[in-house]
């Protein structure tokens, strides 16, 4: 990973594999590496960009709020820095709605776009969700992120095998409780909903049947406003898909990403 000056911040990002590139975008919280199950057959076919989002992982904290917009100019910021004209992009939850504001803002950058477990506008039901975290977060210092993240990622039959791993790895680490809140602001400030009908790019929206953080209804209509979206839901799975059922999500990806030309 190495860091970019971008505007305000430092991003840390990676490049890996060989073709036309692809940018990965991370949801609320999460570091870069949430692909990490994926990263070797998408390098196998594509230059791979992926990165901390400002006030996560290795890149720095932000110093004022900031939107998808402001996120989405990020990402451009870094490929104009990595002189990358065009990519595909694929944005998980959060970083979807980011890929959303880039094909939008910047469209001759996207070539083609996955939107996973993500929503075109925050309505009643996902800002209580969203605010519930960040009073959460406000409330305990981010002591019980990564247990309460896991309800929100994970099925019933994934969780038992994993919550003592990911209570010991939460234990140590550095709470970014601004930050957090700031990105579920984020998360809450996301409206594109009047927008999505001019995204002319391909477009594939993946939703999780069982997801309770952004319930696979918010994919359907996402898939609904983008002209020519497909719409893959993928079953027995939750918000965390791409970890619970790797070989699911990408069976569901990769003949999109191999199509597009």
């Amino acid at each position: 990973m190495a860091g970019y000056q971008i505007g305000d911040v430092t991003l840390d990002a990676n490049v890996a594999g060989e073709g036309f590139p692809l940018v990965l975008i991370a949801g609320t919280g999460l570091p870069a590496s949430i692909f990490g199950f994926h990263m070797g057959w998408l390098s196998e076919i594509r230059t791979v960009i992926s990165f901390d989002n400002r006030d996560v992982g290795a890149s720095s904290d932000s110093p004022r709020e900031y939107t998808a917009k402001d996120m989405a100019d990020d990402t451009a910021a870094l490929l104009d820095a990595l002189e990358i004209e065009q990519a595909d992009v694929i944005g998980y939850s959060l970083g979807g709605a980011i890929a959303q504001e880039l094909a939008l803002a910047h469209p001759e950058r996207v070539r083609g776009l996955v939107l996973y477990s993500t929503w075109a506008a925050s309505d009643a039901w996902l800002n209580l969700r969203f605010s519930l975290w960040e009073r959460i977060i406000a409330a305990t210092g981010n002591e019980l992120s990564g247990e309460l993240g896991a309800l929100d990622l994970f099925t019933h039959r994934f969780l038992p095998g994993v919550i003592e791993g990911l209570r010991g790895q939460n234990s140590g680490a550095k709470p970014r409780t601004e930050g957090l809140m700031r990105q579920w602001r984020a998360d809450q400030a996301h409206d594109a909903a009047d927008r999505l009908p001019s995204i002319t790019q391909p477009t594939l929206v993946v939703g999780a049947a069982e997801d309770t953080l952004v319930p696979a209804r918010y994919s359907e209509e996402l898939a609904s406003l983008v002209p020519g979206a497909k719409l893959e839901i993928l079953e027995a799975a939750a918000h965390g898909a791409l970890i619970e059922t790797p070989d699911a999500w990408r069976a569901a990806v990769e003949p999109f990403l191999r199509s597009l030309t």
